[in-house]
């Protein structure tokens, strides 16, 4: 039985990583970091609920450590799990940068430990269909697909993390690394990637640290070269990607 440590507690630690863990042989949800409540205590009865990641990594019993912290922590939190000697799980994005998730990997692999990213929507079933339609050729010639998140939130939130510009990448890499997760496999390494950032909504441009708030629309490019037949292998482009917040 791995014992596995939970940082964070918000949506992706109570939706997905906490009923995630549990429902998996092999896996013990054992401890989980929450900083200002203990709310996981009360759904998971016996778990250890401790307040700081330092504090978690004292428990020399943990092989695991899943992070499910905002984007900003990800790559921070990563690095002292690997540096503590645990296999990793983290929440996409991994990092911010490529600088930084090449820094864990490299942790990783000096330490001869896992390091994991978590993408939960490569199992929907739209996309699993589409997948499964173009390795059989049923489209024919594929040369542009449209992929979207659309929400009507027609003001940004300036006091969750996702909206106010506290956070590296906002929206754009926290839902948009969805999309990009699915491209790849579909069709391949793309040949460019362009894309168009827009901040629309009213007050969306309020600064907090120096940063504008999530913007309101990312169009994203992801070219490859049209005239290949559709294979899990091969790009295929245009490949247009649109986010709404």
């Amino acid at each position: 039985m791995i014992r596995a440590g939970l940082v964070g507690y918000g949506l992706a630690g109570r939706v997905f990583h906490a009923p995630l863990i549990t429902a998996l042989e092999g896996l013990e949800l054992a401890a989980v970091v929450e900083r200002k409540s203990r709310l996981a205590e009360a759904a998971y009865p016996g778990i250890a609920t401790y307040t700081s990641l330092d504090a978690m990594l004292a428990d020399a019993s943990l092989e695991l450590i899943v992070v499910a912290t905002p984007d900003n922590w990800h790559f921070h939190h990563a690095l002292q799990a690997l540096e503590s000697g645990r296999h990793v799980v983290v929440d996409k994005p991994v990092a911010p940068t490529a600088q930084e998730v090449a820094t864990l990997m490299a942790h990783a692999k000096a330490a001869g430990r896992l390091l994991i990213p978590f993408h939960n929507r490569r199992w929907d079933s739209d996309f699993l269909t589409l997948k499964k339609l173009l390795q059989a050729e049923t489209l024919g010639r594929v040369v542009a697909l449209e992929s979207t998140f659309d929400r009507w939130r027609p003001h940004p939130r300036l006091g969750v993390w996702q909206d106010d510009g506290s956070n590296t990448g906002g929206v754009l890499t926290n839902l948009g690394t969805h999309l990009a997760d699915q491209a790849l496999p579909l069709f391949g390494l793309p040949e460019a990637v362009s894309a168009e950032v827009l901040i629309e909504r009213d007050g969306a441009a309020t600064m907090r640290n120096g940063r504008p708030a999530s913007p309101s629309s990312v169009f994203v490019t992801w070219s490859g070269s049209s005239g290949r037949e559709p294979s899990s292998r091969s790009p295929i482009g245009p490949i247009i990607a649109a986010q709404f917040a």
